[in-house]
């Protein structure tokens, strides 16, 4: 048996050491801009050294395929880029199958900002009534929702910033998690965050009571 730990964001310097022994021809200016667009996050740091170790080619064009994931078919992409989405996708289905409402959270957070959102975004009324579809016990119980944040945070596809009260997907998560829906899915979960976001904005009348 083992216990699984979060762990949090790296360091610039933490994440070069960490791939830097995986990928010792790269230069450290070539690593670091790897590290940034996967957030500083080891799960994602690995899982592309080991797709770049196994299958190399050169770090820019695999950023820029993680730049154009949100446009390109699966078609489309390398083959080695698609190995590194099942490294993805699987902890995303992992989520799902442990808690779907933490899973519909990173899909609605999936259209908001990669720089955080405010905890009180997560928590309002609108996201709640949301992700009570996905689980009923929702229902003012503010441990259960933090339970599901949690498991965000271990299968590092969220993380946390209480000092900043902010729930941030790395864009790499979001990119993924957008590209996995259907057209009609994307358009029905753009509307219903636009919905979240537009019920927490006093309307006129309130406004000039």
């Amino acid at each position: 048996e083992y216990t699984k730990h979060a762990v949090g964001p790296f360091t610039p310097e933490e994440s070069v050491s960490l791939l830097s022994r995986r990928l010792p021809g790269a230069s450290d200016e070539e690593l670091l801009r790897l590290a940034e667009r996967l957030g500083h996050l080891p799960i994602w740091e690995k899982a592309a050294a080991n797709v770049l170790r196994a299958c190399p080619q050169d770090i820019d064009l695999f950023i820029a395929e993680l730049d154009s994931r949100g446009t390109a078919s699966q078609e489309e992409v390398s083959t080695e880029y698609r190995d590194f989405t099942e490294v993805c996708k699987l902890a995303y289905e992992d989520l799902k199958a442990q808690s779907p409402a933490a899973a519909r959270l990173l899909d609605l957070c999936a259209f908001l900002s990669p720089d955080g959102v405010g905890m009180n975004v997560v928590t309002s009324d609108r996201m709640l009534d949301l992700l009570k579809r996905s689980d009923p016990e929702l229902n003012d119980a503010d441990f259960i929702l933090h339970r599901h944040l949690k498991l965000l945070g271990d299968q590092a596809l969220a993380l946390q910033d209480p000092r900043l009260r902010t729930l941030k997907v790395p864009r790499v998560v979001q990119d993924l998690v957008r590209g996995w829906m259907s057209e009609e899915e994307r358009d029905s979960t753009r509307a219903e965050v636009l919905g979240v976001l537009a019920a927490m904005v006093p309307n006129d009348l309130e406004r000039h009571q």
